[in-house]
């Protein structure tokens, strides 16, 4: 039918790109029985119809398939609106990105803004091992490490929407990362078979660290992959917005070139996480080969476009029109301009080798789009 067809779609086309929404084996087992929520059900059907190719879903344009969808989905959640619940908290994401790929692009960032308050609701922020909105007398407030590990998710998506809204110069960031106590997503196929372990927090942290004779996967550092790197890079690009778009830039007595400046620091915590990568997630022939058998290729390219986006955006200065010459500061050094302008080519020749082979891999996360407009 088609609520399962498309709930196929969603897992492949949409989940990862640009948020880890859901529990693919929990969501379809629920869906078997008749057990997913209406709201969320059509949220789902919503983001996913564009990628379709079954033949009842044919219509064009493409991007607008799902607004059957849509309308039924935003008139029951902003019902909803100001009733904390996590189902609602992800049908805003869900319509958040839908709407963003409707070119609507304010309703998408109010979507996004009502997420991450009823997120702070919820206290998603806090990493709690108990539901704080039932009765902890039963024991029924207590969560699974899935539902668990799901909440964390789901507040990791809203800190990356954030971001990703605010890419321009008249939206400033709202979700401040030091109020996030949760650890990073555990690696993907860990959360899928809902094998439980600890990871690292966006500071490196181990906030809860387990004993080896438990019998979990212990090792932080090795249970972390795509999801955690990617929300880590988007962190960075956090900052460089904030510094670039928003007064950080000329609020700064240094200059960019100074080793203490902002500007240098930004460059090095984007050079310390890529050199901090595990192997298992550099950008080698070998690890594409991996990630396409486990269908996790286009979140691999995205987190490697996110991070030549970086590259490209903190450098870009020292490119010139075509046919003019850059404005830049006269006692900018040279080798500095130079180097600067070395690494924005390179990462724009970098990002549109990452496109074309993510034309084979379904990467069609909106944020993909604007880094190949900047290329």
């Amino acid at each position: 039918d088609i609520q399962q067809h498309l709930s196929e779609v969603f897992f492949e086309n949409v989940y990862g790109q640009s948020y880890h929404l859901l529990h693919k084996p929990s969501f379809m087992r629920k869906l078997a029985l008749g057990q997913v929520p209406p709201v969320l059900m059509l949220a789902v059907c919503a983001v996913s119809a564009r990628y379709s190719t079954h033949p009842q879903l044919r219509t064009e344009p493409a991007f607008l398939r799902g607004e059957e969808w849509a309308k039924p989905a935003r008139e029951i959640s902003l019902k909803r609106y100001d009733t904390p619940n996590i189902t609602v908290l992800i049908v805003f994401l869900i319509l958040g990105l839908h709407e963003f790929g409707t070119c609507q692009g304010g309703r998408s960032w109010m979507f996004g803004g009502m997420a991450q308050r009823m997120a702070y609701a919820l206290q998603l922020h806090q990493d709690l091992d108990h539901d704080p909105k039932r009765s902890a007398g039963d024991g029924s407030s207590e969560l699974t490490f899935t539902d668990r590990e799901i909440r964390r998710r789901t507040m990791w998506s809203c800190f990356l929407m954030d971001r990703f809204s605010s890419s321009g110069t008249d939206r400033p960031l709202f979700v401040a990362p030091n109020h996030i106590h949760a650890q990073l997503p555990i690696k993907e196929r860990l959360f899928q078979l809902e094998i439980t372990g600890p990871t690292e927090d966006l500071h490196g942290n181990v906030p809860n660290p387990v004993d080896p004779e438990t019998g979990q996967v212990v090792d932080a550092k090795e249970n972390m992959g795509v999801a955690a790197y990617t929300i880590r890079l988007v962190a960075i690009w956090g900052d460089l917005i904030s510094y670039m778009n928003f007064g950080g830039k000329q609020r700064e007595a240094l200059p960019m070139w100074s080793e203490d400046s902002t500007y240098q620091k930004l460059k090095k915590a984007t050079a310390d996480i890529m050199e901090s990568l595990p192997s298992f997630l550099e950008y080698t022939p070998e690890n594409l080969a991996t990630y396409v058998s486990d269908r996790l290729a286009n979140q691999f390219i995205f987190m490697h476009i996110i991070h030549n986006q970086i590259i490209l955006f903190v450098n870009r200065f020292a490119l010139s029109t075509p046919g003019t010459r850059a404005a830049l500061p006269k006692d900018m050094p040279e080798s500095f301009i130079s180097e600067s302008a070395q690494a924005a080519q390179n990462a724009a020749n970098t990002i549109s080798a990452l496109v074309k082979e993510g034309q084979d891999h379904m990467v069609v996360a909106p944020f993909a789009g604007y880094a190949a407009f900047l290329s």
